[in-house]
């Protein structure tokens, strides 16, 4: 059944205030009208409460509406989910609850959760974002975002969300009001603010930055922070020849006190895609320090433990991902182990919140292959498994040669084990528990398909779905 909520929006709302600071004219108008366009369509807001199981026809976003019949917030005790079906989005109780529909355009990706777990932001194609509450309600666009790694973030302490939009950088709360500019936006396109990262206590956000004179020649980059308030803004780190060396923010240390960074060379996509030393460098400013040589771009590779001082990461070179990876442990003192045995290639480490096991996806090593038929054979064998934080117990948990199983993550309680799926291209969500026991499907269908090859065997599942 579809609940239909329709409500108008003044053009004096946050979609007025909307600019386009240092664009060209033509540029900037296009955006504006394309906002405007979106102001009107938001005005008209779908809600699905989806019982069972529906044929795809009836989970498109021509879904027709229905006359509304309220129902009861559904009891969460494994928290919320929100995925993708058919480019839109929904919202589920765990374990078993109702998938609630919550828009009906088949444009919408990347779902994040805030802290409290009543809002979400979400992208809707090509890159605008949205936020909108749990319920389907109050749901708004915000900006046009960057096309840069990571330009979202919501606050670890309250629902305010940081965005990358123009080259600069802002804050918004979740629930409306003025928007604050904490780094003006750029001149030119391709530079300014690149990525960002909130503090643990939600007093910073550290951000990288790119510039370039008029020629391409880049003239700076490198690490700097900025009070959420905008009151102060402090460098990190600064690269002494921005052209050779480039600091690819990585994220905060728990403790406040560092900012991991991958090196970069010679801005070239191509040498990043085949991994960078993952470096920490103080928050304070100082020299960098090497982490791991080598490791991939992908911020689902790293994991810190419960401790706070602890450090999993996916280490190996190369961009394919069922080569040389390993899931290593860096030790508070700086030692390495590695917990990953030979011939395997491990990935997504997600640490139990007692900090005693770490479960991965691991399948087969397969050295010497770029793609093709062997290739999807072998990540079609991923399985979860566990792994003794000291490296002295490995065990699978999953076996099935239906499925490949990638991306596991913990419920708070650490009893369960949400998981990925995929059949072929048939993508789904499901649930175990940390055992392995009561293996069970909560999420029949993400689509769009995240494909089987993906970026050399990494599928990108947060463009899919969210756990609160």
């Amino acid at each position: 059944m579809v609940t239909r909520i329709c409500t108008r929006r003044t053009p004096g709302g946050t979609m007025g205030r909307i600019e386009s600071q240092g664009r060209s004219g033509g540029r900037g108008i296009a955006v504006l009208c394309l906002f405007g366009l979106l102001t009107l369509i938001a005005g008209c807001q779908a809600v699905q409460i989806e019982a069972g199981l529906k044929r795809p026809a009836e989970l498109t976003a021509t879904a027709v509406a229905q006359r509304p019949t309220p129902t009861p917030t559904p009891v969460a005790p494994l928290g919320w989910l929100a995925f993708i079906r058919g480019g839109d989005l929904y919202v589920q109780a765990l374990p078993d609850g109702p998938a609630q529909r919550l828009t009906t355009d088949g444009r919408t990706h990347s779902p994040r959760w805030s802290p409290s777990g009543e809002w979400l932001a979400f992208q809707k194609e090509p890159r605008f974002l949205w936020v909108g509450r749990r319920a389907g309600t109050d749901q708004r666009p915000v900006d046009l975002l960057d096309p840069v790694r990571e330009p979202v973030a919501w606050s670890p302490t309250a629902d305010r969300l940081a965005y990358i939009s123009r080259g600069g950088l802002y804050l918004v709360s979740a629930a409306g009001g003025e928007r604050r500019e904490l780094v003006p936006p750029s001149a030119r396109e391709g530079t300014g603010v690149m990525a960002l990262a909130w503090s643990p206590d939600g007093q910073w956000i550290a951000f990288e930055r790119l510039e370039r004179q008029a020629d391409g020649r880049v003239t700076l980059q490198g690490l700097w922070r900025v009070r959420a308030d905008g009151t102060e803004t402090r460098e990190v780190y600064r690269n002494p020849d921005p052209f050779q060396t480039q600091s690819h923010l990585a994220g905060w240390s728990p403790d406040g006190r560092s900012l991991l960074f991958w090196q970069g060379w010679q801005l070239s996509a191509s040498l990043l895609a085949d991994g960078a030393p993952l470096m920490r460098v103080p928050v304070d400013g100082g020299t960098p320090v090497e982490i791991v040589p080598r490791t991939l771009v992908f911020s689902d590779f790293l994991a810190w433990a419960p401790d706070g001082q602890t450090l999993a990461v996916v280490e190996g070179g190369g961009r394919m991902t069922w080569e040389a990876k390993a899931i290593t442990v860096v030790r508070p003192d700086g030692r390495r182990q590695r917990l990953s045995e030979n011939g395997r290639a491990d990935l997504f480490p997600a640490w139990s919140p007692d900090g005693r096991w770490l479960a991965v996806t691991s399948g087969p090593e397969l050295p010497g292959e770029a793609g093709g038929e062997r290739v999807r054979q072998t990540l079609a064998e991923r399985r979860i498994w566990l792994i003794a934080a000291d490296g002295s117990v490995r065990r699978p948990l999953t076996a099935d040669a239906r499925f490949r199983d990638e991306r596991p993550q913990w419920s708070r309680d650490g009893q369960f084990l949400l998981f990925a799926r995929l059949q072929g291209e048939r993508a789904q969500i499901w649930l175990m528990r940390a055992d392995g026991a009561d293996q069970r499907p909560v999420v029949d269908e993400l689509t769009p398909s995240p494909g089987w090859f993906g970026s050399y065997g990494h599928l990108a599942w947060d463009r899919l779905y969210a756990w609160w």
